[in-house]
């Protein structure tokens, strides 16, 4: 499917009204050259957009970037809006400057920071209260998710105490501006039921706006003014990882055949070349693994214990300031160690799990250097599976979750019980009624693809 152009834009709800003001003044007389309205909108609906989504580490001293080829295709003359724009205090510019080399840098001005955010059809920019179902669909597969796509035209926030919620996190400095704009942004797109459904061509997952909605928005959320309940595969990433283990130790050929054509070509954004993991899975048959380590690494997974498993390993190596689990890391932007602090011991073992799995073998961090001594087998196996690419192992176990997830398990829930079915990668959230028969297909599905079932968690939101 063909990427859509933009035709709707979410901006701040007193804007429209200075913009248009403003713009009748500007154009006043002009018999040509005329600023158009539609024009004004994209530029700035863009900008906002771009603002609300762009990582941390694309941000300078929390304003964004943005090179002028990429406002060029939007429209030729963009020059001319965000100048508009910058003129009547719409955005905050800090131009480009020769010196440091650096583009344009933007942000959403301060007298519009705490406003509601309206959609606004670029077309017909005096309709602001159209609230019927609009989506914006990437991917060439995204059709075959028309299941998982069509629930959402039921699904509702409550706007009023989500924005509540956050405006006291800022306005209280418990979340910075930026963390503000993308959580306003997010509930915004729900609430003007604006929705986008990307099935990425690299991981082969599904991002929507629930993917990207913060875990404690989620109980704000409503299905035919039902609440929703997930189901969470508990310890997601690891178990893939045990799939794989269970295949290789087991000489699984015929599970290993079902997963064909999913294994045969895996290649990360970063890669030179894709990897063809049947064929190096189908190699490890031979290699020589420490049985008994391997086992207690698939059953932990399995029975939801594996981070509590690595806990006990790092103890001594935790250390503890001010109620945080403190960890130090490289930042490689800024040239220096940084802390990071976590809630619980499980969160620092499971961010330690993570880097250990998908880094390369070459690293010297100290997570690493302790894994590679207390799980040697485990460590043996990654580093297999990485090879010299070592970036295709982390797409490996994310394109394992979607056609278990996607392909697998929501097409035969669909299926059977034609329920609203709502994915955040490695779970899945329903209403009430539906949470007992999707639980058992969830470990039935399992169970018949891959011969290894999950601890599932139910949260109620």
């Amino acid at each position: 499917m063909r990427k859509q152009q933009i035709q709707y834009v979410l901006i701040p709800e007193t804007s429209l009204e200075v913009i248009n003001e403003k713009l009748n003044e500007q154009n006043y007389g002009l018999t040509k050259d005329k600023l158009k309205l539609k024009n004004v909108l994209l530029i700035f609906g863009f900008i906002l957009n771009q603002i609300n989504k762009a990582e941390d580490e694309g941000l300078d001293r929390g304003h964004l970037s943005i090179y002028h080829k990429v406002l060029e295709k939007q429209y030729s003359n963009h020059y001319k809006c965000t100048h508009f724009l910058v003129e009547h205090k719409l955005l905050h510019r800090f131009n480009y400057s020769n010196q440091g080399k650096k583009c344009s840098r933007y942000d959403l001005h301060n007298d519009y920071l705490l406003d509601n955010l309206v959609r606004v059809n670029i077309l017909k920019p005096n309709n602001t209260k159209d609230n019927s179902f609009k989506v914006l669909c990437e991917g060439k597969s995204i059709q075959k998710y028309k299941h998982l796509i069509d629930p959402f035209k039921r699904i509702t926030i409550d706007y009023t105490s989500t924005k509540s919620y956050i405006d006291n996190q800022y306005l209280s400095r418990e979340i910075k501006r930026r963390k503000y704009l993308v959580h306003k942004s997010a509930i915004s797109s729900i609430k003007n039921r604006s929705f986008y459904f990307r099935n990425a061509n690299t991981d082969k997952r599904l991002h929507t706006n629930l993917t990207n909605l913060p875990k404690h928005f989620r109980k704000f959320l409503r299905y035919d003014e039902k609440t929703l309940v997930n189901l969470d595969l508990k310890n997601s990433q690891p178990y893939f990882l045990a799939v794989i283990a269970n295949i290789i130790l087991n000489k699984d050929q015929s599970t290993l055949d079902k997963l064909k054509p999913l294994l045969k070509s895996v290649k990360s954004k970063k890669a030179s070349k894709p990897t063809n993991y049947y064929k190096r899975i189908s190699e490890l048959f031979d290699v020589p693994f420490d049985k008994k380590e391997l086992n207690q690494f698939i059953n932990s997974t399995c029975q939801g214990r594996f981070y509590e498993l690595l806990v006990s390993k790092l103890e001594p190596y935790i250390k503890e300031e001010k109620n945080k689990f403190i960890k130090t890391k490289f930042n490689k932007k800024k040239k220096r160690r940084e802390k990071d602090g976590f809630e619980t011991k499980r969160d620092y073992a499971k961010n330690s799990a993570m880097k250990i799995f998908f880094s390369s073998e070459k690293s010297t961090e100290k997570d690493i250097t302790f894994f590679k001594k207390e799980f040697p087998a485990i460590w043996k196996l990654t580093k297999h599976l990485k090879g010299n690419e070592s970036s295709n192992f982390a797409v490996l176990l994310q394109n394992l979750e979607a056609h278990l997830i996607l392909d697998k398990i929501t097409k035969e829930a669909n299926k059977q019980f034609n329920a609203p079915l709502f994915t955040i990668h490695d779970s899945i959230a329903t209403t009430k009624e539906y949470v007992d028969d999707i639980k058992h297909l969830i470990l039935q599905v399992l169970l018949e693809t891959v011969k290894l079932t999950p601890k599932i968690d139910i949260e109620y939101w």
